[in-house]
């Protein structure tokens, strides 16, 4: 990976490793055993085309965007169909491409900075984003700020795969996402318009659900997304909990976005390599994902920005032992 670097956050409870280029984690584990919860590639090099977007920031539209086009002010922008027919998570070059000026403001606390324009890809303008990470106690923050030079729909998360206890599967974790409705797939693996009523379905993580137990239950949507690959509507309590009672880990994540992806990893085939010189394999961990609900700019017209009203939120992981 020529030219790029790993930059390292800690303090006494956790350690969070990220690269310059679009601020990619590469590691996140708690400072008493250093042991990497999230799944990372064995080569630098391999970030550079990162398939499966481990540990990527991405956007400016994270998730897919029907027929990779949006209408803004009467304009129909065609945007790079990146997994045709649809663009995915900001297309050919996407945030998970672009190099970040990183300043590193202490041991706990980085912000990165890009200016990029996106018109080349389709979208109506260019963007300046500037990403802050930030260590308190046991707990990692990252905030997003992004302004756009025109009006434009934005939608940025993180797109790491949290593994707990560094086993080939997830199979062995535990998982709860407050929610009661899922947005429904179409058969061309788009958001629609519908919401799935997760009670008495394998959607339902309201209550801790084993991952592996999960894994073994069908669905209709299966045939479009494999597994759960689904958008849930967070409630109130917009806590996700993930824990693995092996290891008596436990990562607890909050977002101010409304909406998580939640992703089981299910299209990993064994062809990447990780950190441990092992092939990644299908469901080897859990993409959690909290951001605005993908595609929705072409289902409700929702979530246009402009520089009067930037896109600003922020999530947080919080790394302990049960």
């Amino acid at each position: 990976m020529m030219n790029y670097h790993e930059y390292t956050l800690k303090n006494n409870k956790i350690t969070v490793k990220f690269l310059d280029l679009g601020g990619t984690l590469t590691h996140f584990s708690t400072s008493d055993d250093e042991k990497n919860c999230i799944i990372r590639f064995k080569e630098l090099d391999s970030y550079e085309v990162n398939r499966g977007f481990l540990g990527a920031n991405v956007g400016p539209l994270a998730g897919r965007t029907e027929n990779a086009l949006f209408e803004v002010a009467g304009q129909i922008y065609h945007l790079d169909q990146n997994v045709p027919p649809h663009h995915l998570h900001g297309g050919s070059l996407g945030l998970n491409k672009q190099r970040m000026k990183v300043d590193i403001i202490s041991d706990t606390h980085a912000i990165l900075t890009n200016t990029t324009d996106y018109t080349e890809t389709g979208y109506p303008g260019s963007t300046t984003t500037t990403i802050t990470y930030k260590l308190v106690d046991n707990s990692f923050t990252i905030t997003y700020n992004v302004i756009p030079t025109k009006p434009m729909p934005i939608n940025i998360t993180n797109h790491s795969y949290f593994n707990l206890s560094q086993e080939d599967t997830a199979k062995g974790h535990d998982l709860q996402v407050p929610s009661n409705y899922v947005v429904a797939v179409s058969e061309n693996g788009s958001n629609t318009d519908t919401f799935i009523p997760v009670s008495n379905t394998v959607f339902d993580l309201n209550q801790f659900n084993n991952v592996g137990n999960l894994l073994v239950q069908e669905h209709p949507q299966f045939k479009m997304t494999r597994h759960i690959d689904h958008t849930y509507l967070l409630s109130n309590d917009h806590e996700i909990v993930l824990r693995h009672l092996g290891t008596g880990k436990i990562l607890r994540i909050h977002s101010s976005m409304p909406a998580t992806q939640i992703y089981l990893a299910n299209y990993f085939d064994g062809s990447l390599t990780n950190e441990h010189d092992k092939p990644i394999l299908r469901n080897c961990g859990v993409a959690i994902e909290p951001q605005h609900i993908p595609n929705e700019i072409n289902l409700w017209n929702k979530e246009i920005y402009d520089q009067s009203h930037p896109f600003h939120e922020t999530i947080t992981y919080t790394l302990t032992h049960i």
